[in-house]
């Protein structure tokens, strides 16, 4: 046995010890306090007590199995070590077979399936349901393709014209830049973008950054609820409180948090919330929400518009509602006004349930635990890794399931290449280009889900070693 290899035997022996002592000893970079701070005083594998006694019955015991239980649920190759749910989540088998099952009743009779499907009380369970998720009433929240789309929606619907500032942060997704950029092009709209330190200390810097772009010129603030270069939680709802009281609007980007932090569209008090299905909730690709705070449903436009419900107008005939129509018009209001396309959906919307009847066997507490205690553990075993700078805020509050850092030599793509090719890691490769505000921003990102495990961490410390 090599000398490397002892001393990476030993390491990764004195990691395990700090983690199960919860840091016994002081750590200059994540203390104990701020670990217990961040982990709560439950235990991590501690049940939801929203948790039927039924569905616990139906889990595994131990918590070794209860984990190999949750990974061979995914579709995911075994022989692969997947650490990159932040772009793409794999999908749930269980919800996979639902949504080919409903394929085939969808090929068989679209008009059937369609008329039973899309039904006005089966579309209002399941909008009740997300609306339980993201914290708000099931009549302010609507499907869309993506948070791509939902983002997009925004940028296009809100009648702003020449000289209205849109403030975003500069690590905002593309998804949540160019439809600025586009309206820019189109209406002369001012884009104006904000740097945050990295990584970021404290969420005062995060709104102090913010409140420095304002002027009375403002219109609305684009920011992400978790950034997805370095992980960073930012602090949306000061943000979000500071717009209003300026009569400011926001739009969050949530493709990051939903399923991986709780929401509360109402606490946060935002106006818009978009957010991906497919990442951290598992749930079929291409599956997106967004939420319209009630009072602006009527100042948003809808892009597609195939009917009078599109308008918010009565159709230009002045004749009633065609028939395909009436059963949109009694779908919750905001899905009424921009569903047009879901039509054709019905499939994707049956796994959808599936997924949220997964997640709820599971336990949300339970998801959000062992998401942190995957990314805490992988903070551990990188802090004495001193050809890596970990980038990802080690604050309570500021950090969730994405570990980002940049290594001292070679890129964050021939790197995330050298992995996949050479030890079947898959992980994110980050690349910002410097604007105005901010100077260029490059990383290796690796996110924890709870179909990894301690071994999946050591596995990818072992290759970056």
């Amino acid at each position: 046995m090599t000398k490397r290899i002892q001393n990476a035997m030993r390491m990764q022996s004195k990691a395990r010890i700090r983690y199960s002592r919860l840091m016994t000893d002081s750590s200059p970079e994540l203390s104990r306090r701020a670990l217990l701070a961040a982990l709560g005083s439950s235990s991590l594998l501690a049940a939801t007590k929203a948790d039927s006694a039924a569905a616990a019955a139906e889990l595994p015991i131990s918590t070794r199995e209860l984990w190999g239980w949750v990974r061979a649920q995914q579709v995911l190759d075994p022989g692969i070590t997947f650490l990159d749910t932040a772009a793409i989540g794999p999908g749930l088998r269980g919800p996979l077979g639902t949504e080919y099952r409903h394929q085939e009743q969808f090929n068989s009779d679209v008009e059937a399936y369609q008329r039973e499907v899309l039904q006005p009380s089966a579309v209002g369970n399941l909008m009740k349901r997300l609306g339980t998720l993201f914290g708000c009433a099931a009549d302010e929240l609507t499907i869309t393709q993506g948070a791509t789309e939902a983002l997009g929606l925004v940028a296009q619907g809100l009648q702003l014209t020449t000289g209205d500032e849109v403030v975003f942060t500069a690590h905002a997704h593309n998804s949540a830049i160019y439809p600025w950029l586009l309206q820019a092009q189109r209406r002369g709209v001012v884009v104006k973008q904000v740097a945050l330190p990295i990584p970021l200390q404290g969420t005062e810097q995060v709104l102090g950054a913010i409140a420095g772009a304002v002027t009375e010129r403002t219109r609305i603030i684009v920011m992400s609820h978790i950034q997805h270069t370095d992980g960073a939680v930012l602090p949306v709802g000061d943000v979000c409180n500071f717009a209003r009281q300026r009569s400011i609007l926001t739009l969050i980007d949530g493709a990051q948090a939903a399923g991986s932090l709780e929401i509360s569209v109402a606490d946060l008090k935002c106006d818009f919330y978009a957010a991906s299905l497919h990442k951290w909730l598992n749930a079929p690709h291409g599956l997106g929400v967004l939420y319209v705070r009630r009072e602006l449903l009527g100042a948003l436009s809808a892009v597609s518009v195939d009917s009078n419900l599109g308008w918010n107008v009565i159709n230009r005939f002045g004749q009633a509602s065609i028939d395909n129509e009436t059963q949109r018009s009694a779908w919750p209001a905001t899905m009424a006004k921009f569903g047009c396309n879901l039509r054709f959906l019905g499939p994707k919307l049956k796994a959808l349930e599936a997924t949220l009847d997964f997640r709820d066997q599971l336990g949300a507490d339970r998801i959000q635990a062992r998401i942190r205690e995957l990314a805490i553990y992988a903070r551990l075993r990188m802090q004495p890794m001193r050809d890596f700078d970990l980038l990802t805020p080690a604050a309570p509050g500021l950090w969730a399931g994405i570990l980002a850092f940049k290594p001292k030599t070679g890129s964050p793509q021939e790197w995330t290449q050298r992995l996949r090719r050479s030890n079947r890691i898959t992980i994110g490769a980050i690349t910002m280009p410097a604007s105005v505000t901010a100077p260029e921003f490059s990383a290796l990102r690796a996110s924890f889900h709870i179909y990894n495990s301690h071994d999946d961490v050591e596995r990818l410390i072992r290759a970056l070693q």
